[in-house]
């Protein structure tokens, strides 16, 4: 995922992740939705592979990993935004 949402820095397209229009980190940081609400509603329903949003939901970040059953990212999102920055400090210094 970091891969993907440093692109656009790695390309010179924008200065930092959170700018892009094009990537997950965006919508991570600054929802366009409330994506908690939307996503538990969609899983309820069983419909999340006919999400009819523009947007589908993203998976969410869930934090350690726990003994219950667990359908999203198994680490929290602020160890995946630090990954993120430290990732990109190393192509870009500047950043």
């Amino acid at each position: 995922m970091a891969y993907v949402d440093l692109n656009p820095v790695r390309s010179y397209m924008y200065n930092t992740p959170e700018a892009s229009d094009h990537t997950s980190i965006k919508e991570r940081i600054v929802p366009s939705f409330d994506l908690k609400k939307t996503t538990d509603d969609e899983i309820k329903q069983k419909r999340s592979q006919r999400f009819n949003l523009p947007l589908k939901p993203l998976a969410q970040f869930e934090g350690n990993v726990t003994s219950r059953e667990q359908i999203g990212i198994v680490f929290s999102l602020e160890d995946y935004l630090q990954s993120v920055e430290t990732t990109g400090r190393m192509i870009r210094t500047d950043k």
